[in-house]
């Protein structure tokens, strides 16, 4: 589905006065999308996993050197230097 599509989806926006570019209706699009903590969390899970497996099975690094744990994000703090 083009970007062009998904935007003229989005409830209409008053505050442009002209046509966006296609930047600006991506940018539109990507701002309107919510995903919760909880599926951030089960992808970043799977994604470990795949890592996981693909250095042992793949690499052949030894299954007890790739551990897969969850991190405790309540005591993380954000640095706007690293996440910037």
């Amino acid at each position: 589905m083009a970007i062009t599509d998904l935007y003229s989806a989005l409830p209409a926006r008053s505050d442009t006065p002209t046509a966006p570019t296609p930047r600006e209706q991506y940018d539109s699009v990507v701002e309107s999308i919510t995903v919760p903590d909880d599926e951030l969390t089960a992808l970043a899970g799977q994604r470990a996993v795949a890592v996981k497996a693909y250095l042992v099975n793949e690499v052949g690094l030894s299954a007890d050197r790739a551990v897969v744990a969850q991190a405790d994000l309540k005591d993380a703090t954000m640095d706007s230097a690293v996440w910037n």
